[in-house]
């Protein structure tokens, strides 16, 4: 099984052949419940993923490849493995083969070939986006520490069980 969640289109699309687009998460980390029914890789994930494991994204590469995600222009934008639009009445058995997604959206390609050349090119980019003035200016900010502890809050209750405002007469 490849790996690589993140937001990307997944198979669906409207009335116009549009591709739908929404945020995915991987199950066990995420706030959202329902996650692990949601499994769409997206390669561009595992060009992202290259920049602090590359071995690892170069091997998930090859086995995306293998399963056909390649095309004239790199990856296709996903792979979903949920049976989203197909016949109800067909055996869960024969819902084993994921539905591509087949399509580049540019953003996607855009952040691969920069995660990319980053690992390539000993983070060139990162060098250029420093060298930047405006950038210099506000680099204080980057330094700021990342809180050790996420502050998780119990999610407030549905509007339809609160009792609506007494009236009095």
């Amino acid at each position: 099984m490849p790996w690589g969640i993140s937001e990307c289109a997944y198979a669906f699309t409207d009335r116009a052949g549009n591709y739908q687009y929404r945020a995915f998460g991987v199950p066990g980390l995420g706030l959202k419940r329902g996650l692990s029914a949601d499994l769409v890789i997206a390669p561009y994930a595992t060009a992202l993923a290259s920049l602090i494991t590359p071995t690892f994204a170069a091997e998930n590469f090859k086995r995306l490849a293998g399963l056909g995600v390649e095309g004239r222009f790199g990856f296709y934008e996903a792979l979903d493995y949920n049976p989203r639009g197909r016949d109800i009445d067909t055996p869960p058995e024969a819902i084993a083969r994921p539905a591509l997604v087949r399509a580049y959206f540019a953003h996607h390609q855009g952040m691969s070939l920069v995660a990319l050349a980053n690992v390539i090119c000993g983070d060139a980019f990162v060098s250029r986006f420093h060298a930047d003035p405006r950038v210099q200016a506000t680099e204080l900010l980057l330094q700021e520490r990342v809180p050790r502890e996420a502050i998780l809050s119990e999610p407030r209750p549905a509007e339809s069980t609160t009792a609506p405002p007494g009236g009095s007469r």
